[in-house]
């Protein structure tokens, strides 16, 4: 067990070995509280794997996918697809063609969009960004770089475009510390892009989900009270360290950060969320958790702007 030295947090890697073992195995199983269904798997039923529609869908939608409730935005995505009115948004060439304003309105129709400027402005740059780079085909970018996935999302950082004079991101959210990696887990396990490579170097994208139910899993622990963002930094480095333990044993499979991600995220959503009393961590599921054994006790509050833990 290690201090990070940003939050004083204890980061205990050989616990996550075993939690991200149970979860992984039971997300496999009976599930997490039921079968694992993540909102971005069920809406996406109808089309053919790893199609290029079915990837500019899960590509523009995931982008967006930022602070709101995940289910209700993946299901809005499935509902303006539907409808013909609408369905233009997932062209990449009528996002190009058509004017922004009518963006806006198509979006607002079935509550894509919930920053009602942002939203159509970022889905609208990414969507042209691979209209001209990547001739409107998210796969040739994957495939440019080999689909050496630590390579790709690097690029997705770096690359920037002159608008208004200013040098802007040419992928905006797409390449953030919980999007980026969060799409490539969709390519491997959704397209079924099996060809991605050094994902062991790709962090476990950490939202409030992946926060809330490593916090109350104890795999980062301690007294801390401030902003959000070293306690992710934290959170990514436990299931980092993790990963290296675990594959180092030989009478277990790898299991890779990105791995825990839909077990965790089920968790907090299904479990955490609604179970654990903020102030005391006291769980009223705890029983019928398959990983409730090693909840641990004491206050977990998580805000926009502020974590409050203390549960040392």
């Amino acid at each position: 067990m290690k201090v990070d030295a940003a939050t004083g947090l204890s980061i205990d890697a050989d616990r996550a070995v075993v939690v991200g073992r149970e979860l992984v195995r039971a997300a496999k199983g009976e599930g997490i509280f039921g079968p694992v269904r993540m909102p971005e798997a069920e809406v996406t039923r109808d089309m053919e794997r790893g199609s290029l529609e079915h990837i500019v869908f899960m590509t523009q939608t995931v982008t967006i996918d930022y602070q709101r409730d995940a289910t209700q935005l993946w299901e809005a995505a499935a509902a303006a697809r539907r409808d013909p009115e609408t369905s233009w948004i997932f062209d990449l060439q009528a996002l190009h063609d058509r004017p922004p304003r009518e963006l806006k309105a198509a979006m607002a129709k079935h509550k894509v969009s919930r920053k009602i400027e942002r939203d159509p402005q970022y889905w609208r740059t990414v969507g042209i960004s691979f209209l001209k780079k990547w001739d409107a085909d998210p796969r040739r970018l994957l495939e440019n770089f080999n689909f050496d996935a630590p390579s790709i999302l690097e690029y997705l950082v770096r690359e920037k475009h002159t608008y208004n004079q200013r040098q802007t991101p040419t992928f905006p959210y797409l390449r953030g510390k919980k999007i980026g990696p969060l799409w490539i887990r969709m390519m491997r396990d959704l397209a079924g892009i099996q060809t991605l490579r050094n994902l062991d170097k790709i962090p476990v994208p950490v939202d409030v989900h992946i926060l809330r139910s490593s916090l109350a899993l104890g795999v980062v622990r301690g007294e801390y009270d401030g902003p959000p963002a070293p306690v992710f930094n934290a959170v990514r480095s436990v299931w980092f360290d993790a990963s290296a333990r675990n594959g180092s044993d030989d009478s277990s499979q790898e299991m890779l950060p990105i791995d825990v991600d839909t077990a965790l995220w089920t968790l907090s959503r299904l479990g955490c969320s609604p179970g654990r009393d903020l102030k005391t961590g006291r769980c009223s599921l705890q029983h019928s958790c398959p990983v409730g054994t090693h909840c641990i006790p004491g206050r977990l509050q998580i805000w926009v702007d502020r974590v409050d833990i203390r549960t040392e």
